[in-house]
């Protein structure tokens, strides 16, 4: 009898083990950013920053020491019927709320999840300038296999791609995506990686009610000799592809730092500057080799741009709070109402997080907001706690969410050392204060430098005959639109002018012999100087 139900028993342990492997670990697929001081791996879907196993934030690169252990991402708000929509993970070890791959509607009420794009998509602007410099000619492989719309290396895949997806530069203004024809990916960072996923699966980890959400991330750096060399930025797409509002919605950012040896870190938040952090507890970082020794770094994480209200308003940082790796009301998440309390700043049983401690003092949402340097500060350091191994989330909202709106965040991620950190208590907001806002001013720039080139492939076709194309001497204009009150530039791929002056004929002579070989664009303006058309010219001498 014994000899039946043990090969019994060990098969429903194999049974229940393969489920929950099935459930915790679908496949992922993983890049690095790297190129600068930091070496970050991310996967396709939520996963940051660890292999499913090992944690994967190291910095210095090269170095085996790494300062974050695991992120994620969680989201949640409440439907019109007080029903709530959460997708929330952390280690994957129940399941998961996220899966990759984007998401249509097709004009019905539910989405469908489109797979293929299980990938995380790199290239380097390095890579983009050399296509350039090339006149267009032997884009590298990154840029062949670009996700943007209708690429066709990827419908050759078999890959359903008429969709908005990673941003590109439009050469021929054609709405699809085709190195061939001049397009290159339209990125930030001097190193880049983009992933799409979406939360259109059963929530096994959180027990959550499907929101309907895609993501498209990329994440980006710099090269540089600041701290911009020690810094990694992020950015969420949200397209809410639900057909319902709703209410009180968040976004969070969750991250198990890990800031060399695990088990002596001390965290607190900045909230004037939508910023957490975590320093070590003393002027020596244990942990062998894996710790950072005398060289003791700190780390912030920054809402460098957040959830917009129905006003258009930026939510900055709305609550700040870490938990213990345990199960009590402060404690590790186990229901999809824990992660939602957590995100609006409320431990479990709903008790807001309060200025001085669980359930005392004014309810605030944020813990330990003071620099630990100040004297009777509410932070870690002024209230004597011991540092140990933390987790935290940031959390930004509330909106009203609508349907078919779409909402961009940006977290930045800063690592760096100071001469001027005092142990045990630093003055951690003087460090962030050092490079915050030259941090959000270079994002606004980026940003702004976005628009102006993407502005150029996003003109209107109109009748516009450039012939011959491509040229090597003259070329003549030809369109119903020019008249005597018509201007025509011409302008390099950088923006630059090259050529510009008013026109009176219907067909126009321009010499391009001074030109060098590349691609330009002309373009027709009328007598206010508004764009009227615009057309990609080959010069190929």
């Amino acid at each position: 009898m014994n000899c039946k139900i043990i090969p019994i028993f060990f098969l429903l342990m194999l049974f229940s083990f393969l489920m929950r492997a099935q459930a915790s670990s679908p496949a992922l697929y993983f890049n690095n950013l790297d190129g600068n001081n930091v070496d970050a791996l991310v996967s396709s879907a939520e996963c940051m920053f660890w292999d499913l196993g090992n944690r994967k934030y190291e910095v210095p690169a090269g170095s085996g020491k790494h300062a974050i252990y695991a992120s994620s991402i969680w989201m949640g708000g409440i439907d019109d019927n007080g029903y709530l929509k959460l997708a929330a993970t952390t280690y994957r070890q129940s399941g998961k709320d996220f899966f990759t791959g984007y998401l249509k509607n097709d004009n019905s009420d539910y989405p469908y999840r489109v797979c293929g794009l299980d990938k995380v998509f790199k290239v380097s602007k390095s890579e983009i300038e050399d296509f350039k410099a090339n006149d267009y000619n032997n884009p590298s492989g990154n840029i062949v296999n670009w996700p943007a719309r209708n690429n066709p290396a990827l419908i050759d895949l078999g890959i359903e791609m008429d969709h908005d997806l990673a941003p590109f530069f439009d050469a021929n203004n054609d709405g699809n995506y085709n190195p061939y024809d001049g397009d290159y990916p339209l990125v930030k960072g001097d190193n880049n990686v983009w992933r799409v996923f979406n939360d259109w699966v059963d929530h096994t980890a959180s027990g959550g009610g499907r929101i309907g959400m895609e993501i498209q991330s990329l994440g980006y750096n710099y090269t540089s000799d600041d701290y911009l060399n020690n810094t990694t930025f992020w950015d969420f797409e949200l397209n809410y592809k639900g057909s319902e509002t709703l209410h009180d919605f968040y976004f969070g950012f969750w991250v198990d730092v890990d800031l060399g040896y695990y088990a002596d870190d001390v965290v607190g938040c900045y909230p004037e500057k939508n910023t957490g952090f975590v320093y070590n507890g003393d002027d020596f970082d244990d942990g062998g080799v894996y710790g950072y020794g005398e060289d003791v770094p700190a780390l912030s994480l920054t809402f460098v741009e957040g959830l917009k209200n129905e006003n258009n308003e930026e939510m900055g940082l709305s609550s700040f709070l870490y938990y213990f790796g345990e199960y009590g009301i402060r404690g590790t998440p186990n229901y999809a109402e824990d992660y939602y309390a957590y995100l609006k700043g409320e431990w479990k049983d709903g008790t807001p997080v309060c200025e001085g401690g669980y359930d005392y003092g004014a309810p605030s949402g944020f813990m330990f907001p003071d620099s630990p340097n100040e004297p009777d500060a509410w932070s870690e350091c002024g209230l004597g706690l011991t540092p140990h191994d933390r987790r935290f989330l940031m959390a930004n909202g509330p909106i009203t969410l609508e349907p078919g709106s779409k909402h961009k965040i940006t977290v930045g991620i800063v690592w760096g050392e100071s001469d001027n950190f005092e142990y045990p208590c630093p003055d951690m907001h003087a460090w962030i204060d050092t490079y915050h806002d030259d941090m959000l001013d270079h994002i606004t720039n980026v940003e702004n430098e976005l628009e102006v080139i993407a502005s150029n492939s996003n003109i209107e076709k109109t009748e516009l005959h450039i012939i011959p194309n491509p040229a090597s001497d003259f070329i003549t204009v030809e369109t119903s639109l020019l008249t005597n009150n018509n201007f025509i530039g011409i302008y390099d791929v950088q923006g630059g002018e090259v050529f510009f002056a008013k026109h009176t004929q219907t067909n126009s002579m321009i010499d391009i012999q001074k030109l060098s070989n590349g691609i330009y664009f002309l373009k027709l303006y009328n007598e206010d100087r508004k764009l009227l058309a615009d057309k990609k010219i080959v010069v190929l001498h």
